[in-house]
Order: structure tokens, then C-alpha cells, then sequence
């Protein structure tokens, strides 16, 4: 398992979800098999940011505080330890896979950051 700041325990990323539609599943998990990171507009569609994001935030760190709001917001809502119980077995996994789909995404965004760009 990998560690997030603060020193709190995060998973590895693994197979996910977008939650947005389209190949994001498969996307997460071809990454996640090789151990190669998610380009970071693919990480963008996961968490339901602009494409026109990268360049900015490539070059300067710009909407990296924008992108970890919707980030907080999609692992808020899919964590699988907040989910009612009344939700199906398969409610449940499209929800993890969306969890780790979104941890997967920020980690590319993060890298892109602590790369050059410095977060605003």
C-alpha cells in the first residue's frame, strides 16, 4: 500500500471505474497491472475535470486545487466503507471500482505536480 500525506495508508491502484462512462475501467486497469502511471488526461476524465486542465496544470500546477475538490468529492461518495447497507453486492463493487479508479487518477495528477509544477 502506498502513503498518502499525513501518513494515512491509501491502496494501491488497481483495477477502477471512471464513473464517467466510456473505457475508464479498462484504462485503470491496464495501468494498474504493468505498474504504469495514468496519462494525466485520462486521470482528468476520471475525476470529471476539463481536458484543457493538463496544460495549465502541467506547466504552473494550475487547478490542482479544483482537482483534488473533485477528487474528494468522488472517493467521498464511493468509499467503500461509507456505503448503506441496503446497496447491492454489485452496487457495492461499481462503487469500489470507482473508489480506486479515482485513487489511480490522482496519483498521476499528483505525480504531474511533484514533477515540475508547483500545486496552487
Amino acid at each position: 500500500a502506498s502513503h498518502s500525506a499525513g501518513g494515512r495508508r491509501r491502496a494501491p491502484p488497481v483495477a477502477g471505474r471512471a464513473g464517467t462512462g466510456g473505457d475508464g475501467a479498462a484504462r485503470t486497469r491496464s495501468y494498474a497491472s504493468d505498474g504504469r502511471r495514468m496519462p494525466l488526461e485520462d486521470a482528468l476524465a476520471v475525476l470529471g475535470a476539463p481536458p484543457e486542465w493538463a496544460g495549465p496544470l502541467q506547466a504552473s500546477g494550475a487547478h490542482y486545487a479544483d482537482i483534488r475538490r473533485l477528487w474528494r468529492a468522488l472517493v467521498l461518495s464511493a468509499h467503500p466503507d461509507k456505503q448503506p447497507a441496503c446497496i447491492s453486492a454489485r452496487g457495492h463493487a461499481e462503487r469500489a471500482e470507482t473508489f480506486m479508479a479515482a485513487l489511480a487518477a490522482f496519483d498521476a495528477v499528483e505525480a504531474c505536480c511533484s514533477t515540475g509544477a508547483t500545486p496552487q
